[in-house]
């Protein structure tokens, strides 16, 4: 049996049907974000228990989707994030100061995402 490969140039119907979720994952991407630095603020002013599940929830959902949606720096930018988020729940440190570096690479990874879509 031949096995011959499709050299088209137009896309499978799965690459064209997985282009079209990272397009909308990605429009939604800034909201993620947003959710993450509102959760992080609330944390910060009141370190309540069920704040910090929410948004550690939050964050691992967008490790989770990112890489489920081929957007490996995503991912890999809100493991930076979480990894940040641990250090300053052990820590007293003002929640500014420990997790500015890492929300602002998030927001500029995210912001050069959804632009690509």
């Amino acid at each position: 049996m031949l096995v011959t490969l499709n050299t088209s140039p137009s896309p499978s119907p799965f690459r064209a049907r997985l282009s079209d979720l990272q397009r909308r994952y990605a429009a939604r991407l800034p909201e993620h974000v947003r959710s993450i630095e509102t959760l992080v603020d609330r944390w910060c002013e009141n370190r309540h228990e069920d704040d910090w599940h929410a948004l550690d929830r939050c964050v691992h959902n967008l490790i989770g989707t990112g890489g489920t949606y081929g957007l490996d720096e995503v991912s890999g930018v809100a493991r930076l994030v979480a990894r940040d988020l641990y250090a300053l729940r052990s820590h007293l440190t003002p929640c500014a100061q420990m997790l500015d570096p890492s929300l602002a690479e998030l927001r500029r990874v995210v912001a050069h995402t959804a632009a690509r879509f």
